[in-house]
């Protein structure tokens, strides 16, 4: 009987054992589990804002293109403005010499027509 009671005891110490051993195990896993998603997370949370800066970068680069696009079209258009207006200004004193030569020549041949009576 006491033999048996002995077998008994180191059985019970072995499944005891045993489980402990299993619980341990559990434990390294869930634990190795836990590190995976936190490092996983970590990635995932580096990832986006790596996307993040990138889109705004984009965004910036877009918004100084965009403004430069803007100031070279104002640009032209104030040398186009400045052109028409040195034309209509050419033209007026075109006009104006005409209308003096006509003057003048109007003045000439009135002089003449005197002369000549």
């Amino acid at each position: 009987e006491e033999e048996e009671e002995e077998e008994e005891e180191e059985e019970e110490e072995e499944e005891e054992e045993e489980e402990e051993e299993e619980e341990e195990e559990e434990e390294e896993e869930e634990e190795e589990e836990v590190e995976e998603e936190e490092v996983e997370e970590e990635e995932v949370e580096e990832e986006e804002e790596e996307e993040e800066e990138e889109e705004e970068e984009e965004e910036e680069e877009e918004e100084e293109e965009e403004e430069e696009e803007e100031e070279e079209e104002e640009e032209e258009e104030e040398e186009e403005e400045e052109e028409e207006e040195e034309e209509e200004e050419e033209e007026e004193e075109e006009v104006e010499e005409e209308e003096v030569e006509e003057e003048v020549k109007k003045t000439k041949k009135k002089l003449e027509n005197k002369k000549n009576k």
